[in-house]
């Protein structure tokens, strides 16, 4: 699949008349057209529409066969042909394997992208990136977003796996930190989502961190400098 690439000789410009006798570019290959021009030395500008030829042929010139034109002062607008207008489906209606179908049936491109969704089931198409009955031509590159389904908040026995998880899955989170009796400290008091409760994407988990037992400071007024020291 690699591609390769030729690069041909057009002659030295310094060396072309000024005045050339134009040629019929209609039904030619663009690829033969613009081979005619650069070799001539001749300005254009290609445009496209769609129509019922083959990809990539010209279907108009502006200006006419036969007619002679001074290269310094004339500028070709070429018309080219996109082939046959494919509509665009609804592909959120579709199953991968439909999608597919279609997309080799109209020689088409395409990149499937997936992310997890509250929503949309797994496997279900989220989005395309082509409008519905926007009109496009074959070869061209279309991104369908595949939903993963959904996020569920899991047991995890310590904060090392919850951070694990969600590195996995891309979820933001943000530590607090307090003193607790019960919960030894670097364990976690409480998270903003229950087990098995389902958390957005874009969700920010809270996570509540403990720093041990807090030791309250009793007062030194009134003690000496070694009893201060000793307690």
């Amino acid at each position: 699949n690699q591609e390769l690439i030729l690069t041909a000789s057009i002659g030295n410009k310094e060396d072309l008349p000024t005045n050339v006798t134009m040629e019929n570019l209609v039904n030619k290959s663009l690829q033969d057209a613009l081979l005619y021009l650069k070799r001539n030395g001749i300005s254009y500008e290609i445009e496209y529409e769609f129509n019922d030829l083959d990809k990539d042929i010209v279907t108009k010139q502006s200006i006419d066969a036969d007619k002679e034109i001074n290269i310094n002062e004339n500028k070709v607008i070429l018309t080219v042909s996109k082939g046959k207008a494919i509509k665009m489906p609804d592909l959120t209606t579709m199953t991968v394997e439909e999608i597919t179908d279609w997309i080799i049936k109209n020689n088409l491109k395409v990149e499937f992208e997936e992310v997890y969704d509250e929503k949309i089931e797994t496997g279900k198409v989220i989005k395309q990136d082509i409008p519905l009955n926007e009109e496009i031509a074959s070869e061209t590159l279309i991104t369908v977003t595949i939903s993963r389904g959904q996020i569920k908040m899991q047991k995890f026995a310590s904060l090392y796996e919850f951070k694990e998880w969600t590195n996995k899955y891309n979820i933001k989170y943000s530590e607090n930190y307090e003193y607790s009796n019960t919960i030894a400290k670097g364990g976690v008091i409480s998270y903003s989502y229950k087990e098995n409760e389902i958390v957005p994407p874009d969700a920010v988990i809270y996570v509540k961190v403990s720093l041990g037992k807090a030791v309250s400071i009793p007062s030194f007024i009134g003690k000496t400098k070694s009893q201060a020291q000793s307690t």
